[in-house]
């Protein structure tokens, strides 16, 4: 979840015949909505985890012969055991890292268009609630502006003439 924005559910539904190996993508073809049916970017981390895994025989990436359609598709149990195992706090969601994968995403494309598509959703006000932004982001951008202003200004202010300075 943290390097796809996956929802959980498409997470168990992996199969290995959606996978794209040459292009390290995946491909979701099922989903609430017409946009959850989309490819998903697979990070490196997300690769070599998949190898680690190897093919299964029923063709799922995460097999279970506890559920109908052949995959896992629940993860509470193990996530509250490994959440406490680790120390962390009850409050602390296994879906929230789709939010950071959404947050990260944005603060480093700026492309709202492409966070919407690599999460499935066709509504810009859904995936804004994806949205976590640093504040430390928008005092970095503040600063950075006010650093050229000033430099600007020391131009400006120059007693040399423009040919000069250049």
């Amino acid at each position: 979840m943290q390097d796809t924005g996956m929802r959980l559910r498409d997470i168990f539904r992996m199969r290995w015949e959606h996978l794209n190996w040459l292009k390290r993508v995946l491909f979701i073809p099922y989903g609430k909505t017409k946009n959850s049916r989309r490819y998903v970017p697979l990070s490196g981390r997300v690769i070599e985890a998949l190898k680690l895994r190897g093919v299964t025989p029923n063709g799922s990436v995460f097999p279970s012969t506890h559920s109908r359609g052949g995959h896992v598709s629940n993860v509470a149990n193990q996530w509250r055991c490994t959440r406490k195992a680790v120390g962390l706090d009850s409050t602390v969601k296994l879906y929230c890292r789709r939010h950071t994968f959404a947050t990260d995403a944005l603060e480093r494309t700026g492309n709202l268009a492409a966070v919407m598509k690599a999460l499935g959703q066709a509504d810009a006000q859904t995936a804004m609630k994806y949205q976590h932004p640093v504040l430390e982001r928008i005092r970095i951008a503040v600063d950075a502006r006010n650093r050229e202003h000033a430099e600007i200004a020391r131009f400006e202010e120059s007693p040399h003439s423009p040919e000069l300075v250049q």
